[in-house]
């Protein structure tokens, strides 16, 4: 747990996710309409919380429900094509086409997952190399403008490899934000650095993932993406709450000044001449670029 006077993050236990096992994303959904539901009045104990998060046969019957609905949508138009088979739906990944679906019809009304923010593309190095998530950062602010009127926040973070869920809400008693992290798989990220993330790696097996083809030192390299986005991405939350940098702006900073110029320096041996990112990058978005001055070599 880290804290500080008004921001303080957690990183609760839930429901194990067996090794083997695809379906962390149904566990972080799961987790996501659990911390929606007991958040809605206060901040429960970590104790009630972990509990409520760690209920199997809430999870199983949850997790049934999706897939029998998801079937229900494929039999009635006839789907006989990836991802829309009975296998595919049965083998345990949430596809980005069933979490559309999930959300998005009467199911999420009746299950109470429609107002959780599904975020994809959140490991550092997409961060850093793809395309700014422009759109997911005002989404992100819009939730964080709720919580600091009362209301309650959740995220279903797709980092890299794998789905955690994020919550937020501010305590009415000391009004204090909580961030609430849950990882299906237990791992143990806060406050951690990157040495310390690969010994955690070191003890994960990727079965699935090496029985697919996968190769053990790529899953490792991809393991620690989705660690380093994750500690990334509650960073960032915990910056703007501070009343800090805005998560648009520490989006554009990290994409175009640690991603793409860094890139630019390492590639070329070269930086712009001022490194203040304040010229770069403001509250509104991108203003001005540092003007470069390239000596061309034959």
């Amino acid at each position: 747990m880290t804290t500080d006077t008004t921001v303080q993050v957690r990183q609760l236990t839930g429901l194990q996710q067996p090794p083997g096992d695809q379906s962390c994303g149904y566990y972080a959904l799961f987790f996501g309409k659990v911390l929606s539901r007991e958040l809605q009045t206060s901040v429960p104990p970590e104790k009630k919380l972990s509990a409520a998060l760690s209920e199997e046969k809430e999870y199983q019957a949850f997790k049934t429900s999706c897939i029998d609905y998801l079937k229900s949508i494929a039999k009635a138009k006839q789907e006989t094509t990836y991802p829309w088979t009975d296998r595919d739906i049965s083998h345990g990944a949430l596809e980005h086409a069933y979490l559309m679906r999930l959300q998005s019809d009467k199911f999420s009304q009746e299950h109470n997952i429609g107002s959780i923010i599904s975020l994809k593309g959140f490991g550092l190095a997409s961060l850093k190399s793809n395309h700014p998530q422009l759109n997911a950062s005002r989404l992100i602010e819009n939730q964080i403008k709720a919580v600091k009127q009362g209301g309650v926040g959740v995220f279903l973070l797709g980092c890299g490899i794998h789905y955690m869920a994020v919550a937020l809400r501010k305590d009415p008693k000391t009004q204090v934000f909580n961030i609430i992290y849950v990882d299906p798989q237990n791992s143990s990220i806060l406050g951690k650095s990157e040495k310390e993330l690969k010994a955690v790696i070191n003890t994960m097996e990727f079965k699935s993932w090496l029985a697919a083809g996968w190769n053990l030192d790529r899953m490792k390299n991809l393991c620690l993406d989705t660690f380093l986005g994750a500690q990334t991405f509650l960073a960032m939350l915990a910056e703007t709450l501070r009343e800090g940098k805005s998560f648009e702006t520490q989006v554009l900073e990290l994409n175009l000044i640690k991603g793409f110029l860094h890139s630019f320096e390492t590639s070329v041996g070269y930086w712009p001449q001022s490194k203040d990112t304040s010229r770069v990058i403001t509250g509104q978005g991108v203003r001005a670029r540092p003007k470069a001055r390239v000596t061309l070599h034959d």
